[in-house]
């Protein structure tokens, strides 16, 4: 783990490896390889370690809060809740248990019960990042101002906590002043003392700081080094989604659009938001769900799933892929009349989306180009978009994702399919909503203008600019960070 630490995540998987080839019925050796593929691989790749773990011992700990927190992670929030909850019950006095308990009902929505289980956890173990877990679900709730207070008190405890840093500058939107800048250039000083994921951290926070002190050559100089640092620890292949893009292209041909189009789901209920991550898709969903027949779900990843679950066999059986994204996301606001996913990746499968479910909304948020790139580099995602890190990778990604749109607009019907330009939205923020209303086929709602007064959880890294009144200092804004960061957005 040592590797991992230092952040050769590629050595530390193949060691590890071999230790599993030497001791293939050690759980710990397992979980230790999970910490690494989720590095690699994100959820999907912990989990496939983390069940190999729990084959051996089913009740052992460290796997089931590992599993748990990938699970929800992917949007399985039940299963990870009754999991966490498994392993508390096994082990009642480990804090770290009920701290994974938190972060699971946190991702379920739970929130008065996520916080109950961090000021039990915190009651069991001294771990600073515990404190940190519970911030960060205050925040996640729209309590800023208790968010920051908690993370100060931290602070003042445990003053090199980097996560408390990070989330503290992310709480306050980067927007620091000279002593928090200042305590994270000292941290970062002490590279001896520091994990390579809070080198990473602490990089961006000030690369954001600066950022929003208008200091470019500074804020650059950390991000370039953030995002060089960030890309060296996971496996990515841009040609692979390149590919895919392609597949995609001729898979769902006009064609085939009009022949699978009359065997599916006929619900009406859901409105997917799709675009390229920092595109305004937390601003899209946040406007709609300040309407009180609409219910915001955030990130879901059911059509993914469904999509990797059903595979080749997907056109036969769109109706019961339809039927059960209807039920699942229905399970999470029965009474909504509409609800909305805002999976921004989910522009892979707005072809399928389409034939499965036909009478769904299909939202695309478009932006600047450079824009769009830029907010996108200078962003530490929770979630792996391995794209982001590299600006040669981003800018081919951005160019198959435009060849993907402008494919979409060819098979689409325009009634269930609308584009909404950010820059719109900020400067002619009440027409733009009113589209959007109506192309949802809604009542209009004076509430929709005010969205940032809407009282709901947010889980996205907009989660502080959604709760702000419209502002349109960010159109614009990559016209100066390009000169730092080479993109090449044309189609050749």
């Amino acid at each position: 783990m040592t590797l991992c630490v230092l952040g050769e995540h590629n050595e530390a998987f193949a060691e590890i490896k071999k230790a599993v080839e030497l001791r293939p019925k050690n759980p710990a050796i397992y979980v230790n390889a999970a910490v690494i593929a989720g590095y690699l691989f994100g959820a999907e790749g912990t989990l496939f370690w983390t069940e190999a773990a729990l084959a051996i011992d089913p009740t052992h700990v460290g796997a089931m809060l590992l599993h748990a927190r990938s699970l929800a992670r992917l949007g399985m929030c039940d299963e990870a809740v009754t999991l966490s909850g498994i392993a508390v019950s096994l082990e009642p006095k480990n804090g770290q248990a009920h701290s994974f308990l938190g972060l699971s009902l946190a991702a379920a929505r739970r929130y008065d019960e996520a916080l109950m289980a961090f000021e039990h956890a915190e009651s069991l173990s001294s771990d600073g990042d515990i404190a940190v877990y519970k911030a960060r679900a205050l925040l996640e709730m729209g309590m800023q101002n208790k968010a920051i207070a908690d993370l100060e008190a931290v602070l003042s405890r445990e003053p090199h906590l980097v996560s408390a840093m990070y989330i503290r500058a992310f709480a306050s939107d980067f927007q620091l002043d000279d002593e928090h800048i200042a305590a994270m250039e000292r941290a970062l000083q002490s590279t001896q003392s520091l994990s390579f994921e809070d080198r990473v951290r602490l990089e961006f926070a000030l690369g954001r700081s600066y950022l929003s002190k208008s200091d470019l050559p500074i804020a650059f100089v950390h991000l370039n080094l953030a995002n060089k640092l960030k890309r060296s620890s996971i496996r990515y292949d841009v040609t692979t989604d390149e590919s895919i893009v392609e597949d995609l292209i001729q898979r769902y041909s006009a064609t085939t659009m009009s022949d699978w189009g009359g065997n599916a789901c006929k619900s009406d209920i859901p409105i997917f938001v799709i675009g390229m991550p920092r595109s305004g898709t937390s601003l899209v969903e946040q406007i709609l769900a300040s309407h009180p027949l609409v219910f915001g779900a955030g990130e879901l990843g059911f059509v993914a799933s469904i999509a990797q679950r059903f595979g080749a066999n997907g056109f036969e059986q769109l109706r019961e892929m339809g039927e059960r994204y209807v039920e699942r996301a229905s399970a999470l606001a029965s009474s909504a009349t509409r609800i909305v996913d805002k999976m921004p990746l989910n522009f892979f499968h707005a072809g399928l989306i389409h034939l499965m479910l036909p009478r769904a909304r299909i939202i695309h948020c478009r932006r600047d180009p450079v824009d769009t790139c830029l907010s996108a580099y200078v962003t530490l995602f929770e979630e792996h978009l391995e794209f982001t890190y590299d600006p040669d990778e981003l800018s081919r990604f951005y160019r198959a994702y435009a060849r993907l749109m402008a494919h979409w607009r060819t098979v689409l019907p325009p009634e269930q399919f609308l584009e909404i330009e950010y820059e719109k939205l900020t400067t002619e923020p009440e027409n733009a909503t009113r589209r959007l209303i109506d192309f949802c086929r809604l009542p209009w709602d004076d509430r929709c203008l005010l969205f940032y007064a809407t009282d709901r959880p947010v889980r996205t890294a907009s989660l502080t600019q959604v709760r702000r009144p419209m502002y349109t200092s960010s159109v614009g804004r990559g016209q100066e960070w390009l000169p730092y960061v080479p993109l090449d957005l044309e189609a050749p």
